[in-house]
């Protein structure tokens, strides 16, 4: 980085109301940020086998047919735009942005494309990528999720603040999408091979039984919507039914009959399923009590 863009924040890159639809508008806005106004933009035509993806692309899947249609778009020649670009050390080239482009050139055979030259650092280069990328409208949560935890721990950033000041995200919904990479490591391998499966709202809910010691039952409530069909709804409930705790019924206090033998009681009864228990009263000792009812019975009996 030169002198006069040195300790400059890459803030501001994504409108804070209005966020554009696609990528180039962000892009066209970031050279002014991290390259000197007098430098102009290096143009060239490079070999396509020399470009590596940038490790910090969120997307993990990329839609066959709609590269069909941007090959066709290229063939024809209404699509020129070149991709950005940024010099390696070993002579390669990283994608900054355009790889859909790029595969696209890919599809078609062709051995070269237009490239813009960018005089990029490691971080510039990771950080431009992701906010490009972030204001994607097909992009997952779960893949936004994958790449600001991957930026985070990279050290490029500090914090979810900073982040959040750099792609024009609020701090909620970068958290949020992090909830993805708090679930069982089984979990995430599952949305790695379908990240579109379910949204953050869904994430942050699961995260919170794991973090409540639930994860097996995540597991499988993930492998609910990803094998079985589940919605999220219907994901989301059975993950509260199957964790909520058993009440336990109450015991109903037993009835007590006070026994009389005569106008003295001497103690009390109560069933205990198929028993009769009896309860001795104060004064009252259990032999006595005992002959007392063999007595009752007995005369009752002649």
């Amino acid at each position: 980085m030169n002198a006069r863009t040195k300790g400059l924040k890459l803030s501001g890159l994504l409108d804070s109301g209005a966020i554009p639809k696609a990528d180039p508008a962000v892009i066209a806005r970031m050279p002014t940020l991290i390259e000197p106004e007098s430098q102009n933009p290096c143009h060239r035509e490079i070999s396509i086998s020399l470009i590596d993806p940038s490790p910090f692309q969120p997307r993990l899947r990329f839609d066959h047919e709609e590269l069909a249609r941007l090959a066709d778009s290229i063939k024809e020649g209404t699509l020129s735009d070149p991709i950005s670009v940024r010099e390696k050390a070993n002579g390669r080239y990283e994608l900054i942005s355009g790889e859909r482009r790029w595969r696209a050139h890919q599809f078609l055979d062709l051995k070269t494309i237009p490239a813009v030259l960018r005089l990029l650092d490691d971080r510039q280069s990771a950080l431009i990528a992701i906010a490009s990328n972030t204001v994607r409208e097909d992009l997952s949560d779960f893949e936004l999720g994958r790449c600001f935890k991957k930026t985070i721990d990279s050290g490029y950033v500090k914090s979810v603040a900073e982040l959040s000041k750099i792609i024009g995200l609020s701090r909620q919904q970068i958290d949020r999408c992090l909830d993805f990479m708090k679930l069982p490591t089984e979990a995430i391998n599952k949305l790695e091979h379908t990240p579109n499966c379910f949204g953050a709202n869904c994430a942050e809910f699961f995260a919170g039984y794991v973090k409540n010691g639930h994860g097996d039952a995540v597991i499988t409530a993930v492998n609910l919507i990803v094998e079985e069909g589940f919605t999220e709804q219907k994901a989301m409930m059975w993950l509260r039914n199957s964790t909520a705790p058993e009440i336990p019924k109450r015991k109903k206090n037993p009835t007590n009959v006070p026994l009389f033998y005569g106008k003295k009681q001497v103690g009390n009864a109560y069933l205990d399923h198929r028993k009769v228990v009896i309860n001795c009263h104060d004064g009252v000792k259990p032999t006595e009590l005992l002959e007392m009812v063999r007595g009752f019975f007995n005369g009752g009996s002649e």
